[in-house]
């Protein structure tokens, strides 16, 4: 069968083919009356506009780049969905590269990107030369920085607060009574990471709990490996912690299948938190105790971010915090008496 055209849509509503194109692009000469009747006709008939025509008259490619750090990692997947489906809403394709965790990566993608004509791009990734990022913004090149914030005030960073989400946590598990709060964190050298460690710490701090350096272990990557490889070290210590402060999700289920081959209960002999509230950690079996950011926020403010520089409104620098939302399942323990 063949594809509905825009003169095939104007002759089947009785419009010229400038008004088509009009109403479909929201033009706000066109009565609301027309467009309806425009749109729901090009809906029924199954008219797919000409993306590469409408770029060449407009000078856009309407594709978007998007570099993640990588898609076996549930939150970046789950993000990636989100931002997916909100390009698409707004009519932009997504060209998607991954780093896998490669410093190179970044870099590369860029370059790949800028080379396939993209409007802008999203970079998602954690490790990043920043240098690599300043010079896309020096450039005035259309760019978002999502998920990490950047040592210097520049372009726009769209960031979640990640030390509430872990103060957060230690505030709670304090509070229910558990007093040796261990954690299990992320590489180091990730901005991430640092946040999330910093936070941990002022939280015992401003409790008037003493820090046990022996009891924070990091990781060299987030994931399960470094949950199930760091609990067992945390279990062979002589004073075990009463409770693990994970700093994400997939590393509380490295920890939990450790406490469990180790015979011992969750939440009753040790409690265990996560970060980034994953599908599964709502799991009947599971029920982890988690902060979860929502993800359709974070993809419409990067996106709506994106667009905007696109159609020139570059910023010199805007930083956007996402607050982020605690919640309390069965792995963190019951009020103790």
């Amino acid at each position: 069968m063949k594809r509905p055209t825009l003169k095939d849509l104007a002759e089947m509503t009785g419009f010229s083919a400038a008004t088509v194109s009009r109403a479909l692009n929201d033009h706000p000469r066109i009565s609301r009356k027309a467009k309806n009747r425009i749109i729901e006709t090009a809906r029924k008939v199954g008219y797919q506009p000409n993306l590469i025509a409408r770029g060449l008259r407009e000078k856009k490619s309407y594709l978007i780049g998007l570099i993640i750090y990588d898609l076996q990692n549930s939150f970046h997947a789950a993000v990636t969905r989100s931002i997916l489906e909100e390009a698409q809403y707004e009519g932009y394709q997504v060209i998607i590269r991954s780093t896998m965790d490669h410093a190179s990566g970044v870099i590369e993608a860029i370059e790949d990107m800028r080379r396939a004509g993209v409007d802008g791009i999203i970079i998602t990734a954690t490790r990043l030369e920043e240098s690599s990022l300043e010079d896309l913004i020096k450039e005035q090149f259309p760019v978002v920085q999502l998920m990490r914030r950047l040592e210097k005030n520049t372009g726009v960073q769209i960031v979640p607060d990640g030390a509430y989400g872990i103060q957060m946590l230690v505030t709670h598990l304090l509070r229910i009574g558990h007093q040796k709060i261990a954690m299990i964190g992320g590489p180091d050298d990730l901005s991430t990471s640092r946040t999330r460690y910093e936070a941990y710490y002022q939280a015992l701090q401003e409790n008037n709990v003493p820090v046990d350096r022996n009891l924070v272990l990091k990781g060299c990557a987030f994931s399960y490996e470094t949950g199930y490889k760091f609990c067992k070290i945390l279990l062979r210590q002589v004073s075990k912690p009463d409770a693990i402060v994970c700093a994400d999700d997939l590393i509380a289920f490295g920890a939990m299948q450790v406490i469990d081959e180790a015979g011992l209960s969750i939440p009753e002999d040790i409690a265990v938190v996560g970060f980034d509230d994953c599908d599964m950690s709502a799991h009947p079996r599971i029920q982890l105790t988690s902060v979860k950011y929502d993800m359709k926020l974070l993809a419409q403010l990067a996106v709506k971010s994106l667009l905007e520089q696109i159609d020139g409104l570059i910023p010199v620098h805007k930083l956007i915090d996402i607050v982020p939302q605690l919640v309390v399942r069965k792995t963190c323990g019951y009020l103790k008496g």
